[in-house]
Formats: C-alpha cells, sequence, structure tokens
C-alpha cells in the first residue's frame, strides 16, 4: 500500500522552490513550522515534529498554486502518516528532518535557487528511502505492499 506511493513521481521532486523564493509568507510559515519541529523534538512529542514536517510540505506545494497537484499530495500525506504509524523509533525516523528542513529554509532565505533545488532533492531522495526501508523492515513483521 505505501510503497506505490512513496514511489510516486513526482512526489520526489522538488517542488514549490520558485514559488518559494522571494514569498514573505511562505518561508515565514516554512520557518515557524522548522521551529515549532524543534520545540516538539525537545518535548518528544515525534507525533507532533512528523505533523509540522507534513505541514512544511504542504506549504512548499500549496505555494504552486495547483490544486492538482495540492490534492495529489495530500493523499500521499495520508499514506505517509499511515506508514509513520507503523514505525517502532519515530524520533529516528523524524529527528534528522528538522535539521534538513532548516537548511532548506535558510537557502530559501538566502535567494539560492540552486541551492534549495539541490538541498530538497537531495532530502526528497535520502527521505525516501529511508522510510521505504523502514516500512519494508522484516524485523515490523508487516508486508507494506
Amino acid at each position: 500500500m505505501f510503497r506505490p506511493a512513496a514511489r510516486r513521481r513526482p512526489a520526489n521532486r522538488p517542488l514549490g522552490i520558485d514559488a518559494t523564493i522571494g514569498n514573505d509568507t511562505v518561508q515565514t510559515a516554512l520557518r515557524a513550522l522548522v521551529e515549532a519541529a524543534g520545540t516538539a523534538a525537545e518535548e518528544h512529542d515525534w507525533d507532533l515534529v512528523a505533523t509540522c514536517d507534513i505541514d512544511f510540505h504542504r506549504v512548499l506545494i500549496s505555494a504552486c498554486n495547483s490544486t492538482h497537484l495540492s490534492t495529489m499530495f495530500e493523499h500521499l500525506f495520508a499514506e505517509l502518516r499511515l506508514a509513520f504509524l507503523l514505525l517502532p523509533d519515530r524520533r529516528a525516523l523524524h529527528e534528522p528532518y528538522i535539521i534538513r528542513n532548516d537548511r532548506l529554509v535558510d537557502q530559501l532565505d538566502a535567494g539560492h535557487r540552486a541551492g534549495a533545488l539541490a538541498e530538497l532533492r537531495e532530502y526528497l531522495d535520502v527521505a525516501e528511502r529511508h522510510v521505504l526501508k523502514e516500512v519494508e523492515d522484516p524485523a515490523l513483521g508487516r508486508v507494506t505492499q
């Protein structure tokens, strides 16, 4: 169930970068989500960290102003939330992405399009491998396809 959704293209494409650079409202919302995720991590609230991370990507996608993309990604976000619930160590999954989101916002704030694209592209590639590895882990005793 999760594997096909996680492998959909353009789900791992760096969407939203061009629409975000120079958009103070979007950049402020992204920075606030990174800060909220950091606070949640300090409180060991990994479910809230996951919510902040998904909301971070929701803001990026919404900056594209495409109903089609937003709808497609809402389905993907719902499937990811379900996949997250399968994982025994949510901290190990979510903690590295707080730093990655922060680095991405730094690139966006500086107006570095190429850096932001590279950061998001690497982030999405790593995240795809990470989530698929976790949900396919035989130690979970689940078949997720």
